[in-house]
């Protein structure tokens, strides 16, 4: 699979993240990085362990990530979660927000991995 085949079948936003980075091979470089370092474990470890300021610190890391590599899905599920937290503990449905948070993460994650490595 190519990269534009990759973001489309994760619904990204292929055309503004090469206008942004420029070539495939830097698009490549920065998502491999990203997913073989499997930042949502250390979310979800947070969160199960209540240490709400480093769950906030992996899900506003995971929306920045999300949000310039153009991931959508990524990039939205991970930003209601980092609001949630932002203020330390959150009141409601920080579970349901982390499902959210997994499945566009594996979704992506799975798509990312199918992508061929130079």
């Amino acid at each position: 699979m190519n990269l534009k085949e990759c973001y489309a079948s994760i619904g990204a936003d292929y055309e503004s993240v090469f206008l942004r980075m420029g070539s495939d091979s830097v698009i490549c470089k920065f998502l491999f990085r990203y997913f073989d370092r499997n930042e949502y474990n250390g979310l979800e470890k947070a969160i199960c362990e209540k240490r709400w300021k480093d769950a906030f610190i992996y899900a506003h890391n995971m929306k920045g990530f999300a949000l310039n590599m153009s991931l959508t899905r990524l990039a939205g599920a991970s930003s209601v979660l980092c609001e949630a937290l932002r203020n330390g503990q959150p009141e409601d449905g920080v579970s349901g927000m982390l499902a959210d948070v997994k499945s566009a993460y594996v979704i992506t994650e799975k798509a990312v991995g199918n992508l061929e490595r130079e």
